[in-house]
C-alpha cells in the first residue's frame, strides 16, 4: 500500500470518527439550549403579566418612515387591574377606537413591557442541535474531500516526476 493511500485511508476514518463524534455533542448544545429557552421562558412570563387596557383616545399617526406606513398606531389607554394598573401610550391598531379593549403586557411595575418570547424551547433546542451536527458534517465532509484531493496532487505530482525521469532515460 502506498503511503498516499494510508494517509488518505487515515483522514477518511478520521473525517469518520468526527462525524460519529458530532452527534453526542449536538445532543448536548441542543438540550442546553433548550433548558436555556426554558428557564428564560419562566422568568419572562414571572416578570410579565397581560392585563386588559382600554384605549381612550383614537389613534395618533405616528411619523413616517422612508414613505411606509406603520404597522401600529399609538394611542392613549388605561389598564388594570391594582396593582399593575396604570396608564400611558400603548400600541393599538389603526381601526381602534375609543372604549376598545386591548391586551397589553406589563412589568411588575404596571408599565408596559415587551411580550414573552413565543418560540418554542423545544423549537429552539432542535435549531441549535441540527446547527452543530450540520457545522460538524460539513467539517467532516470537507476534511474528508479536502484531504483527498490534497493527497491526489501530491500522489500526481510525483507521478509526473517519476514519467519525466523515465522520459529523459529512453530518448
Amino acid at each position: 500500500m502506498r503511503k498516499t493511500d494510508r494517509i488518505d485511508s487515515g483522514l477518511r476514518a478520521l473525517a469518520a470518527a468526527i462525524a460519529v463524534a458530532t452527534i453526542p455533542v449536538a445532543v448536548l448544545a441542543g438540550t442546553t439550549a433548550r433548558d436555556d429557552a426554558v428557564a428564560q421562558n419562566h422568568a419572562e412570563l414571572g416578570t410579565r403579566f397581560a392585563v386588559t387596557a382600554t384605549v381612550l383616545d383614537p389613534p395618533a399617526m405616528p411619523p413616517m418612515s422612508g414613505g411606509l406606513i406603520p404597522r401600529q398606531a399609538t394611542a392613549r389607554a388605561v389598564w388594570g387591574p391594582c396593582p399593575l394598573c396604570g396608564s400611558g401610550p400603548i400600541e393599538v391598531g389603526w381601526l381602534s377606537r375609543p372604549g376598545d379593549k386591548v391586551q397589553v403586557w406589563v412589568g411588575p411595575d404596571g408599565r408596559p413591557a415587551a411580550p414573552p418570547a413565543h418560540r418554542s424551547p423545544d423549537a429552539e433546542g432542535v435549531d441549535y442541535a441540527f446547527g452543530v451536527l450540520s457545522a460538524g458534517w460539513w467539517g467532516a465532509v470537507v476534511l474528508a474531500l479536502g484531504g483527498h484531493w490534497l493527497v491526489d496532487r501530491r500522489r500526481y505530482a510525483a507521478l509526473d516526476v517519476e514519467w519525466r525521469r523515465l522520459g529523459q532515460h529512453t530518448c
